[in-house]
């Protein structure tokens, strides 16, 4: 069996989302799964000085016997909505040419969220090759969605969150 793991955190970056992934991998392997990790070049709750500033799309290694490809992020301190939004999409969309072009034949694809824009790599392959995708959806929290301004409906905001005011 053949998986691939998206995730837009991974080591050596720091952080829950990066030791969930590393987790998800360490027990795929486990089981005899063959996992390739496409992630971003490290960048997230990490000195200015360990972030890669160079521009690749993408590069292949392996670490730690981990497969993994690294793929173009746009890495800032991500203070601004829009700065938060570019590192984001630049991931979805380096994420996605690596999947569709650079990787041979998968049988399943994981996408791990959060951020929920992984998903959109999942659905990418779904449709153009037809992979059995699997989205993980470790945390979804309604104030995020709100603070980020993605949802602004008060009869949704109090569905999602529970509340009866």
């Amino acid at each position: 069996m053949n998986f691939i793991l998206i995730t837009q955190y991974f080591p050596p970056e720091i952080g829950g989302g990066s030791q969930r992934s590393i987790g998800f991998v360490e027990e795929l392997l486990k089981l005899g799964v063959d996992v390739t990790v496409v992630a971003p070049f490290p960048s997230y709750l990490m000195e200015k000085n360990q972030i890669e500033k160079q521009f690749r799309l993408f590069q292949y290694k392996e670490e730690n016997g981990i497969k993994i490809f690294r793929c173009f992020v746009y890495a800032s301190d991500r203070g601004s909505f829009l700065k938060r939004m570019l590192y984001y999409l630049s991931f979805t969309f380096s994420a996605s040419f690596v999947t569709l072009f650079k990787l041979k034949k998968f049988d399943y694809l994981l996408t791990i969220s959060p951020p929920l824009f992984t998903g959109i790599v999942g659905v990418i392959n779904k449709i153009f090759r037809r992979t059995k995708f699997i989205f993980d959806i470790g945390d979804l929290w309604p104030e995020s969605a709100i603070q980020l301004g993605f949802l602004k409906n008060k009869t949704a905001i109090q569905i999602a969150s529970g509340s009866k005011n």
